[in-house]
């Protein structure tokens, strides 16, 4: 979905972690700026600069952006509301700072699937000290509720439930996936980004797979005027 989004223009990734989709989507953007409140998280993304000249990155919370109002054409904000400790008032400073368009992922229940994963993965996670449960999350957002508030500022364009996260290793496994890729040069984990999109893509079409999905992947919508 994010390859449908209107080129050209500014786009701010909220929440950028490691800079993989700021970095995706700066060939596409006149400027891209990434924010995360984890320093770590930037150094790391910050290797990507450069690469792109017209990406930067910046420290700051979500909850408090330092931007003018309306100052992107476009806001990505990808898994990021469920950590957030007040995610209404992250929602406020998203709509005040999003000028054109606005895509979001959220995590949603947990399916029968997932459960079973992380029952047969778990002890192993732990071996390698990767955790599979320790992911920070502080809400399980409703979709309806989200639906609800976004229709406050924007007009829904399009809603994904996927299939893919629900019933396949490298949703489940989440943690481990990132853990490696992080670890590989800028270039080689944008490209396994852009393979696993694409066949996360091919799932999510097909409707078998819709009774396995545990993630609202995507929900762009378009600010009113």
């Amino acid at each position: 979905m994010l390859n449908d989004l209107p080129p050209k223009g500014s786009l701010l990734d909220l929440g950028c972690s490691e800079g993989i989709f700021t970095f995706e989507q700066s060939s596409k953007r006149d400027i891209v700026i990434g924010v995360d409140i984890a320093l770590s998280k930037l150094k790391k993304a910050k290797s990507y600069v450069s690469v792109a000249k017209n990406v930067e990155f910046i420290a700051a919370d979500a909850e408090n952006l330092p931007f003018v109002d309306r100052a992107f054409d476009v806001v990505l904000c990808l898994e990021l509301l469920e950590h957030l400790p007040d995610y209404l008032k992250g929602l406020d400073e998203i709509s005040r700072v999003c000028k054109k368009t606005l895509v979001i992922s959220v995590p949603g229940s947990v399916t029968l699937p997932t459960k079973i994963v992380l029952k047969v993965f778990g002890k192993l996670g732990e071996r390698f000290g990767i955790s599979l449960y320790g992911s920070g999350h502080l809400h399980i957002i409703g979709i309806e509720k989200l639906v609800k508030e976004l229709r406050k500022s924007f007009l829904i364009h399009k809603i994904v439930n996927s299939a893919a996260i629900g019933a396949f290793p490298w949703g489940q496994l989440g943690n481990i996936n990132w853990a490696i890729i992080q670890r590989m040069p800028s270039r080689i984990s944008s490209t396994i980004v852009k393979i696993v999109e694409s066949i996360d893509k091919k799932v999510d079409e097909n409707s078998k797979f819709s009774p396995l999905a545990a993630h609202w992947i995507l929900i762009a919508v378009n600010r009113k005027v």
